[in-house]
Parts: C-alpha cells; structure tokens; sequence
C-alpha cells in the first residue's frame, strides 16, 4: 500500500502514482527475499537487519506507514546492505526508483508521491541496457513446458461419456 493511503485513509484518491508505488514495493521485494531469478532466500530466524519484515506484519497503518518512511529514507543503511549479492548490481536503479517516486529522499510522509510511467520505464530501459552491455550469461527465469491440452480437446476426450458423468468427471479432475 503506498504511503499516502496509510496516513490519509479518510481523504485518500487513489492514483497512478500510487500503482508506480507498489510497483517499487514489488521490486524491493523480488530483490530483497530472493538469490537470484526464482530463487527464494532461505529464512533467517529473528533476522532484525531487514527492516522490510516489519511491512509484511505491522498492522496498524500509520505505524506501517512510518517502518515503510524510515526503510526507504534511509536506503543505503536498511536495504542495500540486506539485498542478496546477486541484486547489488541493480541497486543504483532501486534507488533511482525511490527517487523517482519522492521528491526529496527524506520525510516521505511529509511530500507527495510524485511518480510517473514515464519515470519508471526511462529508468527500467537504463536497467536493460546496462544488462544488455554485460557479458554476464543471463541466468533464465523458468524453465519453458510443452503447452497444455486445451480444454476443448479434454472434453472431446470424454465426449462418449454421459454427460452428467462427464461434467462432474471434468470438474473432479481436470480431464
């Protein structure tokens, strides 16, 4: 949830900027709870060191809104020396990405969010520049799988069934 929509519940307007928001929160994630592309970070019990933590169980909004202030404020103390190896390299464009949203780095409670697509993409096509100039091999995301039978083609499978017998079969298993 952005910001805003913690702190001024009653006169909050939902914008696009509030979406670029939890777009940067999704992405702060992905790099801080996982090693690499589908690689989820092994939990390390009472981990006190990544203040994110405290986002996913806080759960009186204001508190939220200011554990998500003081995390992002201060950047280069509560997030970068939590992110996995992996994601140092992209961190000049996670910061660019929490500058993209506030105005000023600091007291984000106190301005508005002042994102844009525009903002996001210019940073993002940086970011797959950057990667493209590398020689790094790309490490692939998900491995590729033959494509499912279409339903269609399961319920000509059973097509000599009766149909009540089909249809409860169907919605059983699948098939």
């Amino acid at each position: 949830m952005s910001i805003a929509s913690l702190t001024k519940s009653h006169n909050f307007v939902h914008s696009e900027a509030d979406d670029l928001e939890s777009v940067l929160y999704t992405v702060l994630s992905i790099c801080t709870y996982t090693n690499g592309p589908g690689i989820l970070r092994c939990p390390v019990p009472q981990e006190q060191s990544i203040l994110m933590n405290k986002w996913f169980h806080e759960r009186s909004p204001n508190s939220l809104a200011i554990w998500k202030d003081s995390t992002l404020s201060y950047f280069s103390r509560h997030v970068e020396p939590c992110l996995p190896k992996y994601w140092k390299d992209f961190t000049p464009y996670l910061k660019q990405l929490i500058g993209a949203c506030w105005a000023s780095p600091k007291t984000l409670l106190e301005q508005p969010n002042i994102a844009t697509h525009n903002k996001f993409i210019k940073i993002l096509d940086d970011a797959i520049c950057y990667y493209e100039s590398t020689d790094e091999q790309a490490i692939p995301y998900g491995c590729m799988l033959a494509p499912a039978k279409s339903l269609l083609a399961k319920r000509h499978h059973h097509e000599d069934e009766p149909e009540q017998q089909r249809d409860h079969k169907l919605a059983r298993t699948g098939d």
